[in-house]
């Protein structure tokens, strides 16, 4: 896409101030501009050409967008009024019914006259014996009939008397250098113009590809005899092709061509055309195939690629314009179904591998390569780890109380061990480079982990060549997320307290196990009361007096297992039986031997002092001075330190029990 800016121009004698004009046009918008670019060319087909007032013309204008056009009138001419001369249109006209004619020029932005409005001039001279002869020196100011320089988008011309079989040459120009269309048309008076210049018009010059056959036609109504010939370079001159008699010629080779029309009355007119074959382009022997890393690690044999980087050479020829049409497959180009123009660049390929057509299109000639370009696109995959499954989510990690793993803790793999290609890992946090080769290791070794850690990587595969491309990835194709897992430490308690809630003697005992840590949390242990099932509460409840011990556990298998010291819950049978059958003979206090200091009191109903125990004795067996005591409900006093509490304190707790004979 150009864009071009016209400078505001002071038109001489209108002092009009043209206003800046911003134009965007694509390039090759409009065809090559046939018309006659000066007044006379005996050789080539820039000269002046005919006009006739029954036909009249519209034509597409010579402007500064289109490379092809001349820019500026050639110089030998009396201009008049025309101070400037850009874009030059010469045609002649020759006059078969005398009579004065009037004619109206009118340039706009569209050919239907609608559109913007664009300054167009003339000139026009005769009257002359030919078209041909007067040019340039007899283009002089006697010789000029009309002329205008306004800068208004219509203009009029006025032939008066003109007198049948003179000739006359008009010059039109575009003032505006601006794209549009010219209408040349005869709009009164009572002259004519000969149309039987138009005749044998073959047309404007032609550029066709090799292999295509340019059927000319030269009828004319009333000729009595056709002759062709073709230019010899050599020779400079017309050579006749024997036995080309008829008004048509099938040209298959590059010429210029000419045809001779003789009518009835001996007239001779001539036309002729330049041919031009155009090789067909021709694509690579051979194109290179396109690699490409898959686009997504959980779709391994898809990838978006780009077509052009195909490296498809295109031809260097001058103001020829070139394009690649793309195929997604044999079928797709041999029924002429290319890759719209939208999708080449961003292609996504449906097979892996896939083979694409490519041919090189002429566009102005619409001339395709015979054979097309073939090349495969391949898609890659990404590197993954083989065991994904093991970089996924939180991860609980046995550790001892300095951080230290008790176990080797390495995150991912050496994927080069697998298959031998180079790899870079990029690892958060940044890992070690034991073997020093400058790049992080490729298995994460965790050697110290004393707080909740996340860890990611990138993988890349580094690639050698076009064909063996460098991909990354850090997606984890078993869950379509990025690599990352979180290490959590956890470790065996530093020790075991522990919690008895009610008071010694109670009749139900509940105790609580308070693990002390420094690392991991309480949900990763588990408790055991004695030789009782682990359970993951820390409570345990209902116990009778005893002796107790709680053991804690990992959950994780951290070791080692931790023990609370000896739980002593003091208490009193409720009952004994001194029977001599070696089952409650004797009645004492539970767990009280270990309190030298406590003193056991034993009284009857009615306050008596029966008895004093000494802790850790054997205890008493239901006598009183040597004898038996009758069956009945007896007291006891104790002082104690109490264990239960956190000070220790003295105690005294009284109660009753049975004696049952």
């Amino acid at each position: 896409m150009k864009f071009i800016f016209y400078e505001s121009e002071l038109k001489t004698g209108v002092h009009e101030l043209r206003l800046l004009v911003f134009l965007i046009v694509f390039l090759g918008a409009y065809p090559a501009i046939g018309q006659g670019s000066v007044c006379s060319d005996p050789i080539g087909d820039t000269g002046a050409d005919p006009f006739c007032s029954v036909a009249g013309i519209v034509f597409p204008n010579c402007n500064s967008l289109n490379s092809d056009c001349t820019v500026e009138a050639e110089s030998g001419p009396d201009y008049g009024c025309l101070i400037s001369q850009p874009f030059p249109a010469w045609y002649y006209l020759r006059i078969k019914d005398s009579g004065t004619m009037e004619f109206t020029i009118v340039q706009t932005q569209n050919e239907d006259g609608t559109g913007t409005q664009l300054d167009v001039d003339f000139i026009c001279y005769g009257p002359f014996d030919n078209p041909v002869t007067p040019c340039a020196s007899d283009l002089t100011f006697s010789n000029t009939i009309s002329c205008s320089y306004s800068s208004s988008y219509t203009e009029f011309m006025t032939i008066p008397n003109a007198e049948a079989g003179e000739y006359y040459l008009v010059l039109i120009t575009n003032f505006s250098q601006l794209p549009g269309f010219i209408n040349f048309q005869k709009t009164g008076g009572t002259g004519v113009t000969d149309c039987s210049i138009l005749e044998v018009l073959l047309g404007p010059n032609q550029t066709v590809c090799e292999g295509e056959t340019v059927a000319l036609n030269g009828t004319t109504d009333g000729a009595v005899s056709y002759e062709w010939a073709i230019f010899n370079e050599s020779t400079s001159v017309y050579d006749m092709l024997i036995g080309e008699t008829t008004p048509f010629l099938n040209v298959t080779t590059s010429g210029r061509y000419q045809i001779s029309v003789e009518d009835t009355e001996g007239d001779v007119v001539t036309d002729e055309i330049e041919i031009t074959f155009v090789d067909r382009p021709l694509v690579n022997a051979s194109v290179p195939d396109l690699v490409e890393c898959a686009s997504s690690v959980m779709n391994q044999d898809v990838s978006i690629f780009d077509l052009t980087k195909n490296n498809i050479n295109i031809p260097e020829t001058p103001n020829l314009d070139y394009k690649i049409v793309y195929y997604a497959n044999e079928e797709n180009y041999n029924s002429e179904k290319p890759i719209p123009e939208s999708e080449i660049s961003a292609f996504k390929n449906t097979d892996n591998p896939q083979t694409i057509y490519a041919s090189i299109v002429n566009t102005a000639l619409d001339c395709v390569s015979d054979v097309p370009a073939q090349f495969d696109i391949l898609v890659t995959p990404l590197p993954f780890f083989m065991d994904n499954e093991s970089f996924i989510g939180k991860r609980s990690v046995c550790v001892f109380q300095d951080g230290t793993p008790q176990n080797a803790v390495e995150l991912g793999e050496d994927l080069e061990k697998i298959d031998g290609q180079k790899y870079i890992y990029d690892w958060t946090p940044d890992n070690l480079d034991i073997d020093g080769d400058g790049k992080e290791d490729a298995i994460f070794v965790v050697t110290e982990l004393t707080e909740e850690q996340n860890y990611t990587v990138s993988i890349t595969r580094v690639g050698g060549s076009a064909m063996i491309p460098t991909c990354t990835n850090a997606i984890n194709p078993e869950t379509g997320e990025k690599y990352e897992i979180t290490l959590i430490p956890t470790a065996a308690p530093n020790k075991v307290n522990y919690e008895v809630r009610e008071e010694a003697f109670f009749d139900s005992y509940t105790i609580s196990a308070i693990p002390e840590f420094s690392i991991g949390d309480v949900s990763d242990y588990e408790y055991q009361l004695n030789d009782g099932e682990y359970q993951d509460s820390p409570i345990f409840t209902n116990l009778s007096s005893g002796d107790y011990m709680i053991t804690i556990r990992n959950k994780f298998g951290c070791t080692p297992e931790i023990r609370s010291e000896l739980i002593e819950l003091l208490g009193y049978p409720k009952y004994f039986t001194p029977n001599g059958d070696g089952f409650h003979d004797r009645w004492s206090l539970v767990n009280i031997e270990d309190q030298s200091t406590a003193q056991i009191y034993i009284f009857d109903r009615y306050g008596k002092l029966l008895k004093q125990l000494r802790a850790g004795g054997s205890g008493w067996d239901g006598t009183y001075n040597g004898r038996n005591m009758p069956s009945s409900e007896y007291w006891f006093r104790v002082e104690f330190d109490d264990p239960t509490s956190l000070d220790t304190k003295r105690r005294v707790f009284s109660g009753s029990f049975s004696l049952i004979r």
